[in-house]
């Protein structure tokens, strides 16, 4: 009569037993016959994360530019600038040993920053004086030029007669006129922290730049000597001079600069170098002061 109890419980708690033994196990019975399913939910979700397969989870996500400007910069500053020989001749400063003239310039520039690179859209306006011989005073029976050693010119010409060959020097004036260039830049660049560089953040960039230059001289004003040392006749003005540079002119050039931090957050010093192509080829090279009127939040 003991045992009686013991039946009981089996009895009422077989099915439950069962349908818990059905849920647990993978195996399902048909027709008396197992049916093994072999499945492996845990190792089934580790295959769906596995390499080639993780989720996206930046599905309904948009990235946004982490950039920050536009800054604005003004500087100011004074250089040189030195014009090579080319096809044309040599230039007249160079022929006079007047060597590299002086170039104050006027800068602008607005910034965009993302961390440690940026892009600068820059404008400069520079002002210089160069020289010229008038070439209404050339004489006819000019057979070349030199340097006087005093910083003018003269003219070597030679006259026939009848009793021989007379050579002489007259002075051919030479007067000085104004050049007037304007650029427009655009640079990349990056910088670094004033933990790296001490005194400061400093900065580097390069870029393209187009240049116009205007220029004061007339017609009959040469700038430059002639490759065969002779000059055009007297009457010949203009671009049909072989050694006449048109008064304006454009071409495309490259540049690079850096910059560094003063005392004042905002303030920091200049050194820009450039070289501009074309049939009036020049080299730049200036330093200054900038200052950084607006400067977006960091």
């Amino acid at each position: 009569m003991k045992a009686k109890p013991i039946w009981f419980l089996v009895f009422c708690l077989g099915p439950w037993g069962g349908a818990q033994a059905v849920c647990i196990a993978d195996t399902i019975i048909i027709d008396g016959q197992p049916l093994e399913l072999e499945l492996d939910i845990l190792q089934g979700q580790a295959d769906a994360e596995g390499p080639g397969l993780e989720p996206d989870r930046t599905i309904g996500k948009t990235r946004k530019w982490k950039g920050q400007g536009p800054d604005v910069l003004l500087g100011f500053g004074a250089g040189v600038a030195v014009q090579p020989q080319n096809a044309k001749g040599e230039h007249l400063a160079r022929f006079l040993g007047k060597g590299a003239r002086p170039l104050p310039t006027l800068r602008a520039a607005m910034e965009w920053r993302n961390g440690p690179s940026f892009f600068r859209l820059q404008g400069a306006v520079d002002l210089s004086t160069d020289w010229a011989f008038d070439a209404t005073a050339l004489d006819d029976s000019i057979y070349g030029l030199a340097a006087d050693g005093a910083g003018g010119l003269e003219q070597w010409i030679s006259r026939t007669y009848e009793l021989g060959i007379e050579l002489d020097t007259l002075p051919l004036p030479v007067a000085q006129y104004t050049v007037t260039s304007g650029m427009l830049g655009f640079n990349f660049g990056g910088s670094r922290s004033k933990r790296a560089f001490q005194g400061g953040d400093f900065r580097w960039w390069a870029g393209f730049h187009y240049r116009m230059t205007r220029s004061s001289r007339g017609a009959s004003d040469v700038n430059r000597v002639a490759s065969s040392g002779l000059p055009s006749a007297a009457d010949v003005t203009g671009n049909a001079r072989q050694d006449w540079d048109p008064a304006q002119h454009g071409a495309l050039g490259i540049q690079a600069g850096a910059s560094g931090r003063l005392g004042h957050p905002n303030w920091h010093w200049l050194l820009v170098g450039q070289w501009t192509a074309g049939s009036q080829s020049r080299w730049a090279m200036t330093a200054g002061l900038g200052c950084r009127l607006r400067q977006s939040r960091r």
